[in-house]
């Protein structure tokens, strides 16, 4: 039978929903790793308390930084405020004099007879006062109180490294070991599913003994494939590097373009090859295949098939992203709801999590092994 997308979807549900036995074993597995991996962590004293504390004083920071300036008004006084001018204050009297007396006398007499030169003068209307101009508040931002807060954030951010680098230069035997551990049982697993989801899509069941036995015997192969793979990327970054730093020479306008091209094409080119050499394991496990005989069967069994191939993984990331979805929503309502209810609703999300993505994992693993065997088939039929 001809390979397809939704016949290839199809039995992998299938092979899924009677692989429960390693469904169980794949889920302890990791659950020991995660397990092992939290207690490295206590056991190299994680400076968990540093951290947040750290963290605390950047989320201040930025929400110092969010928020608007604070003004304050310039006092400013109404009209009906304006201080009133001081009040004319009559002369002095000044002392008399005895001396002269009848001079004064005289002087004043003839000023009480002469009609005074200000009184025989037209009055002049008076001008009314300007009136004032409105007031007008202006608002001065007032300045910060942490005026060099980008030095203070960048110095709660190196405070983080430092932490974390003087945690790691105590830690890393033992995280590496750790890691060294889950790298291993790591490619275990992906054998040993693959060898179980094999057996079952040709024999219609699967035992846990041959979840044990394809795991050992694949481990090697899968290995060095892993190390061509790791290889293959250091590869490609250090001509991408060397590529941009040629393209910096040339000016920052043509240092963009073909920096920008440079990444599409990389971007592409790694779709075309996943794509290419997505049956690499599965022709390693199944057929029980060396590393480089595997690689030829995978590549000629996609040629002409990539567009395909490219659909089935689209449709399988989709499924995912629908469960990614379901979980969102639940972990929205905890954080809604709060307390005991929405900590058991948060709980209830994190299983729902981990159980789709091991469910959904096998779903994928059975699409692409049906994939796998209906290309054999069709490429091993007679042409008529």
């Amino acid at each position: 039978m001809a390979p397809s997308i939704g016949r290839s979807i199809q039995q992998g549900f299938r092979y899924a929903n009677r692989a429960l036995l390693g469904m169980a074993l794949l889920a302890g597995c990791w659950l020991v790793i995660s397990f092992l991996w939290q207690l490295a962590l206590n056991a190299s004293g994680f400076p968990t308390e540093e951290l947040q504390a750290v963290d605390e004083e950047l989320r201040q920071l930025a929400t110092q930084a969010s928020a608007p300036p604070a003004v304050t008004p310039v006092e400013t006084l109404a009209p009906s405020e304006t201080p009133a001018a001081p009040e004319a204050q009559p002369p002095a009297e000044s002392p008399t004099v005895d001396a002269g007396a009848p001079a004064a006398q005289a002087r004043e007499q003839s000023a009480a007879e002469e009609p005074s030169a200000a009184s025989e003068l037209p009055a002049q209307p008076s001008e009314p006062a300007p009136a004032l101009e409105e007031p007008v508040d202006v608002q001065i931002p007032l300045a910060p109180a942490t005026p060099d807060r980008a030095e203070q954030r960048r110095l709660a951010e190196q405070e983080r490294v430092e932490i974390l680098q003087d945690w790691f230069a105590d830690a890393w035997p033992g995280l590496l070991a750790v890691l060294l551990l889950t790298v291993g049982l790591g490619l275990w697993l992906e054998g040993g599913q693959v060898g179980y989801l094999g057996q079952i899509a040709q024999t219609g069941r699967g035992s846990v003994a041959e979840f044990w036995r394809s795991g050992l015997r694949a481990f090697g192969p899968l290995a060095v494939t892993v190390l061509f793979s790791l290889l293959a990327v250091l590869l490609a970054l250090l001509v991408g590097a060397l590529v941009v730093a040629l393209a910096g020479a040339l000016g920052p306008v043509a240092g963009a373009i073909i920096t920008l091209i440079l990444t599409v094409a990389s971007v592409g080119g790694w779709l075309w090859v996943m794509v290419r050499t997505v049956f690499w394991p599965t022709a390693i496990v199944v057929d029980r295949l060396g590393p480089v005989t595997a690689f030829k069967t995978t590549w000629r069994s996609t040629r002409g098939r990539w567009w395909k191939l490219a659909g089935l993984g689209a449709l399988l990331l989709a499924i995912f992203f629908g469960v990614g979805i379901v979980v969102g929503i639940l972990d929205v309502i905890a954080q809604a709801i709060g307390g005991p209810i929405g900590t058991a609703i948060a709980w209830a999300g994190a299983i729902l999590e981990f159980a789709g993505n091991i469910y959904l994992g096998f779903v994928s693993a059975g699409a692409v092994i049906r994939f796998y065997l209906d290309t054999k088939h069709a490429s091993a039929a007679p042409v008529p």
